[in-house]
């Protein structure tokens, strides 16, 4: 597999980070936030101010960060989500920032914007997923989860069908929506926490879970049938406990998982893994 550089790298904080990063620009105000470097992480710029109609200055430097999402249309629009503050976004790659109204300033679980249609925007938040279809101006709830107590967790859409949506639930469920939202139902439970919903950018019907405490599980039809991936993990010890799965789009059985062991590789779809070393 080809490892290819990018030049505008992205590193976001959760208020303090401690280690050697070379600031450019210390006096944008307090080493949280949001930092960019556009030369391969020799140097980094910490990119945190937020638009306000008042005089006084305003960043963004002591938010929680929980995510950081590119619109796929467009590599200059970005949002942050946080788990405090709400969604803040940018539309000149993060040279300044301005907070979404209209949402809970509570922690925003999972953000996705639709693929063809960048004005159509998805967020999770506690127990309810949101969505909007005028560009960020109004959000209204598409899902409201019966149970107060289960959050919705991550969301996914479908690249190749980008009306069908799929959510994960804390308690282990995984809902679909096959017409933007209007009507969800049940396809699996996992019993356990889902963490990430990752499908494939070429082929659709193969679809990869990762789970709190039960691991990874793997669909090749859509999501009708899962596979565990237990076995393959167990000479990994905290292979199960994934952080990030990494697809390969030009290769459906490639894959990176990044968890409490380190890296491993698979390159046949999750039935082998072997240590991934840098």
């Amino acid at each position: 597999m080809r490892i290819i550089g990018i030049l505008t790298i992205f590193i976001v904080f959760s208020l303090l980070i401690t280690g050697c990063v070379n600031i450019k620009d210390p006096a944008a105000g307090g080493v949280g936030g949001l930092f960019k470097s556009t030369d391969g992480g020799e140097t980094w710029q910490q990119k945190v101010d937020l638009l306000s109609l008042s005089d006084q200055k305003q960043t963004i430097n002591n938010v929680n960060v929980t995510g950081l999402v590119f619109d796929p249309q467009d590599t200059g629009t970005l949002y942050l989500t946080t788990k405090n503050y709400g969604v803040f976004v940018s539309f000149d790659a993060t040279e300044s920032w301005a907070s979404l109204s209209g949402l809970p300033l509570v922690k925003i679980n999972s953000i996705v914007v639709h693929p063809l249609a960048k004005h159509i925007v998805y967020l999770a938040v506690g127990n309810q997923i949101f969505t909007s279809r005028d560009a960020n101006r109004t959000w209204h709830s598409i899902y409201l989860e019966a149970l107060t107590e289960v959050d919705l967790t991550v969301l996914m859409i479908d690249p190749t069908r980008p009306e069908s949506i799929m959510a994960g639930l804390s308690d282990g469920r995984i809902i679909k929506s096959d017409n933007e939202g209007l009507s969800w139902r049940i396809i699996h439970n996992f019993r356990s926490e889902v963490k990430q919903i990752l499908i494939n950018q070429n082929n659709n019907q193969v679809i990869y879970i990762t789970t709190k405490g039960k691991g990874i599980f793997r669909s090749i039809d859509g999501g009708d049938n899962w596979q565990s991936l237990d076995q393959s993990l167990k000479s990994f010890r905290g292979g199960r406990e994934v952080t990030k799965l990494i697809g390969d789009v030009q290769n459906e059985n490639f894959l990176i998982s990044i968890n409490e062991y380190g890296m491993l590789k698979t390159e046949d779809g999750g039935n082998t893994w072997t240590e991934y070393k840098l």
